[in-house]
């Protein structure tokens, strides 16, 4: 997935580090951060040089290291010092200089408020607390960007992955989440997002979500479902019983008159394995049932047993027959 993400200069990216961007300007650089690493070890090393005050050590290795990459950036790209960097060149060097002298005792101006943090959750569930209240749960091998405080007007986060939200709800301030080619807004509400390059699926569970993605709108209520396709440029709205999607952080499986494809896709998801339908009409079975620490093969036992199929396992798939 590719996204057209402007670049930034030097004076914004100041601007948020010292707490005085406007909610438009975290948004831009909280999505260009997440756009790319190169991004955001650019802007870690601006903060290392407006922040070296806060060091612990009279270390100068670290800064010197960044302005270094910096300046090496700039020269591979053709840039040069911008004009904004220009002028806080002087400080970086006056700050660097300080560091030296009285080390991590010394705090002044230039000390950055704001910063961009990154959440990772990697190989396990994750639960992550943001500034303003809202709970995120990150399941595997995802991620979050957001900043240490958030705009008065807007709170803008960045989502690579899957995350269920638990926002809290500030009227004026309205929950933003970039999600690849799309754009999630709450005010307070609860939901899930799952994000990769070919699709996006958004899951209310309370409240009202408002899907934006290029020139189109679409508002979700409570157990309703958007599947975005990227690559067709399809949007389907659905209605969604079941509560199936909570399944990396619940521990249960509880279907409701539940497609036993869907069912499928989430066994695929939790268990890592493949999962084929070797008679398709299965697939459009519907199940009711709650699974619990069950394992996969006690759960396909169960399916056998309740819905009179076969399964067999060849070729590192499981086939359901």
């Amino acid at each position: 997935m590719s996204m057209n993400v402007p670049s930034l200069n030097d004076e914004l990216l100041v601007k948020f580090l010292l707490g005085e961007a406007n909610d438009d300007e975290q948004k831009k650089v909280i999505n260009w951060c997440s756009a790319h690493q190169a991004n955001q070890q650019y802007l870690d090393d601006f903060r290392k040089i407006l922040d070296c005050s806060r060091l612990e050590d009279a270390d100068t290795s670290l800064p010197y290291d960044a302005l270094k990459r910096l300046h090496k950036r700039m020269d591979q790209e053709g840039l040069g010092f911008h004009t904004s960097w220009k002028r806080f060149f002087p400080l970086a060097i006056a700050a660097i200089f300080l560091c030296v002298l009285f080390g991590w005792g010394l705090y002044f101006s230039l000390s950055p408020s704001v910063k961009l943090l990154s959440v990772t959750s990697a190989g396990k569930v994750l639960d992550q607390r943001l500034p303003d209240g809202t709970t995120v749960v990150l399941n595997k091998n995802s991620s979050l960007n957001y900043p240490s405080r958030f705009a008065p007007d807007q709170r803008s986060v960045a989502l690579r992955g899957e995350a269920f939200f638990n926002v809290v709800k500030e009227h004026n301030s309205p929950f933003l989440i970039n999600a690849g080619q799309a754009e999630i807004k709450v005010v307070g509400t609860s939901f899930n997002i799952e994000e990769n390059d070919q699709e996006l699926k958004v899951t209310v569970a309370t409240g009202v979500v408002e899907v934006s993605i290029k020139n189109q709108k679409i508002r979700l209520h409570p157990r309703e479902e958007l599947l975005i396709n990227f690559e067709e440029n399809r949007a389907l709205k659905s209605k969604r019983q079941d509560a199936l999607y909570t399944y990396y952080f619940r521990k249960e499986l509880k279907c409701q008159d539940t497609p036993l494809a869907t069912l499928v896709n989430i066994l695929e998801k939790k268990f890592q394995v493949t999962i084929q339908f070797a008679n398709n009409k299965l697939a459009d079975q519907r199940i009711t049932v709650t699974f619990r620490e069950e394992s996969l093969p006690q759960i396909f036992e169960i399916l056998e047993q309740t819905m009179r199929l076969k399964v067999t396992f060849k070729n590192e798939q499981y086939f359901l027959n």
